[in-house]
C-alpha cells in the first residue's frame, strides 16, 4: 500500500521539490527536447533551490507529496498566463 501524506510546500522542501522536478523533465522529455537543456537543468539544481524557497515563501500555491521524509511529488497552480 501506498502511504504518502500531501501538504503545503515549506521553505526546507525547496532542494527535493528542484530535484523531482528536474529529474521528472530528465525523464520525460528524453529524446523530446535537446540534451544539453535537460543536462543543464541537473548541473544547476543548486542555483535553482533559493529561486523555489524564496517562491514558497512569497507564494502560497506549491504542495509536496512526502514520503518517509522525502518529496517524492509537486504540484503548483495559478492564474493562467493566457
Amino acid at each position: 500500500m501506498l502511504d504518502f501524506l500531501i501538504r503545503k510546500a515549506k521553505e526546507s522542501d525547496a532542494r527535493g521539490i528542484v530535484e523531482v522536478n528536474s529529474y521528472t523533465w530528465f525523464t520525460t522529455y528524453k529524446e523530446l527536447m535537446p540534451d544539453e537543456l535537460l543536462e543543464n537543468r541537473m548541473k544547476t539544481i543548486d542555483d535553482r533551490v533559493p529561486v523555489i524557497a524564496k517562491s514558497i515563501m512569497e507564494n502560497d500555491n506549491i504542495y509536496v507529496a512526502i514520503d518517509n521524509d522525502k518529496v517524492i511529488g509537486i504540484m503548483s497552480y495559478g492564474k493562467s498566463r493566457n
